[in-house]
């Protein structure tokens, strides 16, 4: 009796020291849940605004000479558009307590395509002009970003900042029998925004964010030309750029 007494003891204390030993290490993660590195996948939607300051067959004054008015064909209205987006995206973060510091990468493709037909003004008069058209195509996004985050368990709140480079092309032509010419106008400018990300099971989270590109410089256009030759043609004036790109977008992430 004594024997099974004994054994029956044996057999509670490695009972507890199980639990406690599982306990103690499901603590740990907990408390450490964030630490590592990772790497996930995210889809979701772009808002572009842009400024279109770009005129043709014109000077920058609109200046009468004589009878004969400079022609300016510009937007109707400022170009726009929204899309879809979606693209991959690598990071490590390291976590102190209830806060996780990180870093993060991330490369987008963007559906994002917007048109507006012009507008004609001669010597202060307006006047429509379908046949001449504007297109802004946004190709591609990227961006390096510090990200900070407050972890509760499964939970992080997170902020992030950092630099952004937006990969896009404007194009424009003065008369329906003419093709759209384009330029280059991609353009770096600062990146912000804030989520929450899930930790759904032991090496996959889910998150929820947006972020913001702020305004970025102008670009000069003039290699569009406006019907001068050589190389003046264009107008110095003839300049385009971002008033921001907004996105909200939802993400999967494996962490190692």
């Amino acid at each position: 009796m004594k024997l099974g007494m004994l054994r029956s003891g044996l057999a509670l204390a490695a009972l507890g020291l199980f639990m406690n030993s599982a306990n103690a290490a499901d603590a740990d993660m907990k408390g450490d849940l964030w630490t590592g590195a990772y790497v996930g996948v995210h889809a979701g939607y772009a808002k572009v605004d842009f400024e279109n300051g770009w005129c043709a067959n014109t000077d920058s004054n609109y200046s009468v000479v004589g009878s004969q008015a400079n022609v300016c064909i510009k937007p109707e209205e400022e170009l726009g558009g929204d899309g879809a987006v979606w693209g991959g995206h690598a990071g490590y973060n390291q976590q102190f307590g209830s806060f996780v510091l990180g870093v993060e990468a991330d490369v987008s493709q963007v559906f994002a395509t917007s048109n507006a037909a012009y507008e004609q003004e001669v010597g202060g008069t307006e006047g429509e002009l379908d046949s001449a058209r504007a297109e802004l195509d946004v190709n591609a996004l990227a961006s390096v970003r510090a990200r900070l985050g407050f972890a509760a368990g499964d939970l992080m709140f997170f902020a992030t900042g950092g630099m952004g480079y937006i990969d896009a092309d404007y194009g424009a032509n003065t008369n329906e029998s003419s093709p759209l010419s384009y330029v280059s106008v991609d353009s770096w400018t600062p990146v912000a925004g804030a989520g929450v990300e899930w930790r759904a099971m032991e090496h996959v989270s889910l998150r929820l964010e947006a972020l913001h590109y702020f305004e970025t410089d102008m670009v000069n256009v003039r290699g569009l030309g406006n019907g001068d030759t050589g190389s003046t043609r264009g107008d110095l004036s003839d300049t385009v750029g971002f008033d921001g790109l907004s996105i909200v977008r939802i993400g999967a992430n494996y962490h190692f």
